[in-house]
């Protein structure tokens, strides 16, 4: 199944491989449950501390690589949610304000996510 996010998911995977290790300063592990029509359809982990971009189980909360204790935040949203903070159409803070998102752990690491979705 296509979504709309996988295209961004694939670009900012190609962004990560060129990150100089050493410059930088968002080191978060993010998971990322999508859904469409209400129902989990794809999860991925965002690993900035090792750069790079995982497909996961569906809604899983842990795995063998990224056990509960080092993952900074969850969030389950619409992929075309995502997929319009990632074009800069709308802002994770304002899918939080709107209830449109479920978040745990570090909200705000979603909301320095957003800011650098708009640095770029």
């Amino acid at each position: 199944m296509a979504l709309k996010t996988d295209q961004i998911l694939d670009k900012l995977n190609e962004k990560l491989a060129q990150v100089d290790r050493s410059k930088r300063s968002f080191t978060v592990i993010l998971f990322v449950h999508l859904r469409q029509e209400g129902k989990v359809v794809k999860s991925v982990v965002l690993d900035f501390n090792d750069l790079k971009i995982s497909e996961i189980e569906l809604a899983a909360t842990s795995t063998a690589d990224y056990p509960a204790e080092r993952i900074d935040a969850s969030i389950t949203i619409d992929d075309n949610d995502f997929y319009l903070v990632a074009t800069k159409e709308t802002s994770f803070a304002a899918l939080i304000e709107q209830g449109k998102v479920d978040i745990t752990g570090n909200k705000q690491a979603f909301i320095t996510l957003d800011e650098k979705f708009r640095n770029k």
